[in-house]
């Protein structure tokens, strides 16, 4: 049906990102047309994000096996994750593989600071590397990218100290938090 959200395909993919947050992303992905996703990892979101809009969605992810580095502000190690980065490029690919062979989603092998895109994204969600200084430069990196529309990311929590305070510190109050989702329209 026309307007509705559907985030059945991106519940069944592996992943952190619980139903209230896709289906956030999902409704705010319908009123975007270029899209980029830094952090994609199985593609939950990206299949939120790329099910739900009218245009296009740019993944962005090294894929290179080095997820969940977290550093906070003064430097504190707080977690390391790293995973074997082929099987999770491969399920990726599985996952999304009729908006890849549509067009809809291109892939972009690289760290979200290395990406550009043609035409200015209306959406930019990031979800890549959790430590507070890759945040801000993400952050910043986004916001070279686009002089409107939502600007958003993952772990907003206690969890991700890094993110908390990089998020706090670029916009002080004026962000918004949904579950664990922050975000700020410009």
């Amino acid at each position: 049906m026309v307007g509705e959200v559907s985030i059945a395909r991106a519940a069944t993919i592996n992943g952190w990102m619980n139903i209230g947050e896709l289906y956030w992303l999902a409704t705010h992905a319908k009123d975007a047309k270029i899209v980029v996703e830094a952090g994609c990892l199985y593609g939950r979101s990206t299949r939120a994000l790329c099910d739900n809009t009218d245009g296009f969605v740019h993944a962005v992810d090294p894929w290179n096996g080095n997820y969940g580095r977290n550093i906070s502000k003064d430097g504190t190690f707080y977690t390391y994750l790293t995973v074997g980065s082929n099987a999770i490029f491969n399920q990726f690919l599985t996952n999304m593989a009729d908006h890849l062979s549509s067009g809809k989603c291109m892939i972009h092998i690289m760290e979200f600071h290395e990406c550009s895109v043609k035409g200015q994204p209306d959406m930019i969600f990031i979800d890549a590397n959790h430590d507070y200084e890759n945040v801000k430069h993400d952050i910043k990196h986004a916001l070279s990218m686009m002089s409107h529309g939502l600007l958003c990311g993952h772990d907003f929590n206690s969890n991700w100290p890094g993110v908390v305070e990089a998020v706090t510190e670029e916009f002080r109050t004026g962000f918004g938090v949904h579950e664990s989702i922050w975000y700020v329209t410009l």
